[in-house]
């Protein structure tokens, strides 16, 4: 059991250090709510990961670009660090609507739940 532990402690230090320095420095000074955006060069494909802490990807034999966002729901206030503003909710059908999804708007319309 202590062998196992220890493997599992030393796998954990191990994929730590596997990331740079400069890419937890560079994710942590971006503020909160910011997400990690990956792109691809020549394309509108953009690649949302969950982690800041990224370790530098090929995306369809192109090198992902890395770019910083607000995460999903919150935006940029002047003169703070990150994305500390809270977007107001919306209902479903509004939000289908304003993502192009007018077919799936218009069924939950019909069903009732809109």
């Amino acid at each position: 059991m202590k062998v196992l532990v220890f493997l599992i402690a030393l796998q954990a230090a191990y994929a730590n250090h596997k990331i740079p320095w400069w890419n937890i420095k560079a994710a942590q000074e971006q503020g909160p709510n910011v997400c990690v955006v990956e792109e691809v060069p020549g394309t509108n494909r953009k690649y949302y990961t969950e982690c800041k802490y990224w370790r530098p990807r090929v995306i369809c034999g192109e090198q992902a670009v890395i770019k910083y966002e607000c995460c999903e729901g919150f935006y940029m206030v002047p003169g703070e660090l990150g994305c500390t503003g809270v977007k107001p909710l919306l209902n479903v059908v509004e939000t289908a609507r304003n993502i192009g999804a007018a077919k799936f708007a218009n069924l939950l319309e019909k069903s009732g739940v809109g």
